[in-house]
């Protein structure tokens, strides 16, 4: 979809028809970031009850330019409080825009499975959250402190059968192969991730006890005698790698 104000009237048309939004944000360029929740807005708008039908990624793109302006942590936090799944790409070597494309058209295809690949936010979710009412990552230091951006996935309660929406399933429940949405999710989250912080989901501040927990976290998930979803084993050494390199980098 062409952001520009200019194309308002082309793509309008084509949002009560719609099946499937990339929404794509210059990394190098924060006012690109910001615009993120007015595109989610003008969807939640133009598509009306449809809305929760749409299955919707958000990339970052770019991040083979320097200097960046927005950072992972800062785009999967703001994502993560949407219930939105999101991709780091690079139009220019291709990383990231496979995965992303390919998630998408999953959704699409088969909605029950692949609709809620991002964390669950209790029983809400992003046309249901007012951006004012949403909390806004890039608004405050976010990006200069230690979160893990898992924290939603471990925090989260169940959906009443009447609150969940057409297209979306609770990513606890396990489906015909034995395993969790969610574990597949993380699974997913840890192959994309292209530093040892995003791996575990955390900040570049990171302390030694924040890397550990996040690790018991994850790994509790993922490990493969608990979890037989495709590429656990793979997620797990990825994992283990990760908190081993950054607690012997000097870290205080």
């Amino acid at each position: 979809m062409a952001g520009d104000v200019v194309y308002y009237e082309v793509r309008n048309e084509f949002y009560t028809a719609v099946s499937g939004i990339l929404l794509v944000f210059d990394v190098t360029r924060q006012s690109s970031f910001h615009s993120l929740g007015r595109w989610l807005q003008e969807l939640r708008t133009e598509a009306g009850n449809h809305v929760s039908e749409i299955a919707v990624c958000v990339c970052g793109n770019k991040t083979d330019q320097f200097p960046r302006e927005v950072t992972y942590f800062e785009a999967s936090q703001w994502c993560a409080r949407r219930n939105l799944p999101y991709f780091e790409t690079s139009a220019l070597t291709g990383h990231g825009v496979d995965e992303a494309i390919h998630t998408l058209l999953e959704s699409i295809v088969e909605p029950n499975a692949e609709s809620t690949w991002a964390q669950q936010n209790g029983d809400r979710h992003w046309w249901e959250m007012s951006e004012k009412e949403s909390p806004e990552t890039h608004s405050n230091k976010a990006s200069s402190k230690s979160h893990s951006t898992m924290q939603s996935q471990h925090n989260t309660r169940e959906t009443p059968p009447s609150k969940q929406k057409v297209g979306h399933t609770d990513s606890r429940q396990k489906d015909t192969n034995g395993y969790t949405q969610k574990e597949v999710n993380i699974i997913k989250r840890i192959q994309n991730a292209r530093t040892h912080y995003e791996i575990l989901g955390l900040g570049p501040q990171a302390t030694k006890e924040e890397i550990n927990k996040a690790y018991r976290k994850l790994a509790s998930v993922i490990h493969p005698d608990k979890n037989t979803s495709p590429g656990s084993e793979e997620a797990f050494k990825a994992l283990t790698a990760a908190r081993r390199a950054l607690l012997n980098s000097g870290l205080p």
